[in-house]
Parts: structure tokens; sequence; C-alpha cells
């Protein structure tokens, strides 16, 4: 994930933003007034020029009508298309990442496109966490949602989602879970169990698996997944070469494989660590010799890597989710806890393009 990350977000005003927000929602069809830029500060604890910030950009959003020396008045049903407006929450790993490259939109997209398309009267919140863990709760309840959909939470929030979910805020967690929610999970014992199977469907018998300090948590899940798939083909995993370790000190460490002798008819590239592609193609004949298995977070086109690029099965797991997060918005003690895993799905490419007919695109490797 490409992120910027805001260290200190201005939740104050996102506060007198969301308590104006529920104001223009329970008027329904009434104009109401609101309280003064002064009652407001007093109200929440912030300077004058920050409530005014607020309502000067609700105003410029077309959400309040600005009434000269009589302050501010709501534009009835400026936030929702019919009937009440429920905001879902969205917050990315810690709460402080602000801008997102394509590969997190491509993540988050899937599972916001089924809950958010399921009626016109569902608006998405980006939440911003600051300050101490145990404060989160309350920031989080501050937003005043519906609902709560988290991508990846760190499990030091797992205290805050257990919590908040007992309070019946309908909560889902995507990606790397804490358990505490319903979920649709990455299963990395299963995912590197599939890896580490098309790659010897591929006729690789000597592969290296190449990380970037993974946790030992995680990197004992990844082992797990390929010690399966080794077990299952009959195949020593002590011919599996595991490098897991700071870029520097891997690279090094793959060199000295490779001057003392050894070779490598695959690489398997787990975690995030693209920053080992130049060394790669340095070291390696990377495509009938060496083929490379990586994912979309390692991999990118303009690599001109020929190998598999290891996707995810996003649609149908959002689609399960989505049914679980509506139920537990109607009934939030009665839904069960539901837990999906998100598949993994290959994507044969040559020159870091994709390839529909592989058989095809085999021969030509041959022939060259």
């Amino acid at each position: 994930m490409k992120s910027i990350r805001l260290e200190a977000p201005n939740t104050e005003f996102m506060k007198i933003r969301q308590y104006v927000v529920e104001l223009i929602i329970r008027g329904g069809d009434e104009p109401l007034k609101v309280p003064s830029t002064r009652k407001l500060a007093r109200m929440f604890g912030v300077s004058h020029p920050t409530a005014l910030k607020v309502l000067r950009n609700l105003a410029e959003s077309g959400h309040l009508i600005a009434c000269g020396n009589s302050g501010y008045i709501t534009v009835p049903g400026s936030f929702s298309c019919w009937g009440k407006l429920k905001i879902i929450g969205v917050v990315m790993g810690d709460g402080c990442n602000v801008l997102f490259g394509k590969q997190h939109i491509d993540v988050s997209s899937p599972f916001l496109r089924e809950i958010l398309g399921r009626s016109g009267s569902f608006s998405a919140q980006y939440i911003y966490l600051q300050g101490r863990t145990e404060n989160a709760v309350d920031v989080i309840r501050n937003y005043n949602l519906d609902g709560l959909v988290w991508f990846s939470p760190e499990k030091k929030y797992a205290e805050t989602i257990r919590a908040l979910r007992e309070s019946g805020l309908p909560i889902v967690e995507i990606g790397f879970v804490t358990g505490n929610a319903s979920s649709a999970r990455w299963n990395f014992t299963e995912d590197h169990y599939r890896i580490m199977n098309r790659i010897f469907d591929d006729g690789r018998r000597h592969p290296l698996i190449l990380s970037s300090n993974c946790p030992e948590e995680l990197y004992s899940e990844i082992r797990s997944g390929i010690c399966r798939s080794c077990l299952e083909h009959d195949f020593p995993l002590e011919h599996c070469c595991f490098v897991n370790d700071d870029p520097e000190s891997s690279m090094r460490q793959v060199e000295a494989l490779l001057e003392s002798g050894q070779s490598f008819d695959a690489v398997m590239l787990t975690g995030v660590c693209w920053q080992y592609w130049d060394f790669l193609k340095q070291h390696f004949e990377l495509k009938r010799e060496c083929r490379v298995f990586g994912g979309e977070l390692t991999l990118f086109s303009d690599m001109k890597f020929t190998g598999y690029m290891v996707t995810r099965k996003m649609e149908e797991p959002a689609r399960i989710l989505a049914d679980n997060f509506i139920r537990q918005m109607e009934s939030p003690h009665d839904a069960p806890l539901l837990m999906t895993d998100i598949e993994v799905d290959f994507v044969f490419c040559e020159d870091g393009l994709p390839v529909r007919d592989q058989s095809t695109m085999e021969g030509r490797i041959s022939e060259s």
C-alpha cells in the first residue's frame, strides 16, 4: 500500500462537521438554524476560526445557506437521496493513511461498491485516528456511524473493534483481521499452499522463497502452506530456499548462495519486496530458466517479468460480507459473526502483460 500519512488530523473539525451533518439529517424536510460559530466553538472546545471554517466548508458544498449576520441554516435533504442517510465509516490500517495508490483502491473498491451500492441512502466517511490507542473507541463513536468497514486493522485495535461491536456498531474487517468482527481475510497458509502448487505445476523444482522482513507469526503461516504443498508433492522441503531479511541482507545471502553454486528455477516473491527487482534481473534469467511468482503489490507491468501474477478473487467475498453487514445493521445483536477467506488466483504474464493463452506463450519460449 502506497500512502501518505496524516499524523495529526484535525478531529475537532470532523466532530463539528458530523454534528452539523446530523442536524441536517434530523431536520428531514425542515430547514434548521445552525448554532452560531461562537456557540459551536464553546461546545467543542475549539477556536472560533475552526468552527467558522466548518460552516463555510459545508455552505460551499451546498449543505448550508449563509444568512448574513443571522448565521447559517440547513439545506433539507442535502445529505440523502431519499429516506434517512446511513453513514458507513471506513478506516485504513492504523487510521493514519490519507492518500492511497491503485493497489489499495483495487482491494477496497469491491467491498465498498457492494455495501454502498445496496441503496442510494448509504455514504462513506473516512475515519482518521490519532493519539492513544485506548481513545480510538471514543473517537469513532464521535462520528455517530451506522456501520464501520476496517481494512487490515493493526492488532493493537483488536479491543477497540470488539468494544465497538459489542456496543451494537456493525463492523466488518477485510485483509489482515483481528477476529473480533465479521471479516474477509487473507489466509496466508492457504494462499502459499496454492502458489507452491502452481510452482510445481509449472515444472519448477528449485524454488527461492524471497520475502522482506515478514513478522514471525506471518512467516510461520507462509511456511506452513509451502510445507503442506511440498508434502503432497513428495518434495523435500530442504530443496526450497527461504530468505526472509531486510533487503540488503537478503540480497547478500542470495549472492552468496549463487556464488556457492546453487541455482534456482523459480522465485516466489512474498510480501512487498519490489525493491529486489533490479537485483533479480541482474542475477537471474527471468523468462525460461527462472520464473517469477508474485502478487499485485510486488510486481508491476513495467518490470517486464514472465511468470504468474498472484491476484485476489474479491467479488464473491465482497458480496457475502456485504449481505452480512446489512443484516448486522438491521439487527446488530442477532447477526452472527461471519469469516470468509479471500482466495488467490493466477494470471500468467509475459513481459509484464497478461497472456490469455498460456500454451501459445509456452511454445514461443520453447522455440526461442
